[in-house]
């Protein structure tokens, strides 16, 4: 299994739980946010990144998104509200280095 396929488990791993009340824990996002450094550290000198890493990328961010809003909104759990923002904010930033010049 390849970095990319290991990050796509990872994410795996956490969208279920993080559509859950009881929600993600924080080796849920250690895990995720680490399996991208990985990926990142393997593209780095590279000029482009494959499609499939930002396409998953893109669907994990909106779903992400959507479950920090029902665990605001809906289950009024701050706490998995923040954890998630932490999380999305970290996944970006990795992303958004992975592309600058």
């Amino acid at each position: 299994m390849d970095s990319i396929d290991i990050f796509i488990d990872s994410d795996l791993d956490i969208s279920f739980r993080a559509m859950t009340r009881e929600g993600i824990t924080d080796d849920d996002c250690d895990n995720l946010i680490n399996s991208l450094l990985v990926v990142k550290g393997g593209y780095q000198d590279k000029d482009c990144i494959p499609k499939k890493l930002v396409n998953v990328f893109i669907d994990m961010l909106l779903y992400l998104w959507h479950c920090l809003e029902q665990q605001e909104n809906i289950y009024n759990n701050i706490e998995q509200a923040n954890k998630l923002k932490y999380l999305v904010n970290q996944l970006q930033y990795i992303a958004s280095s992975m592309t600058a010049s």
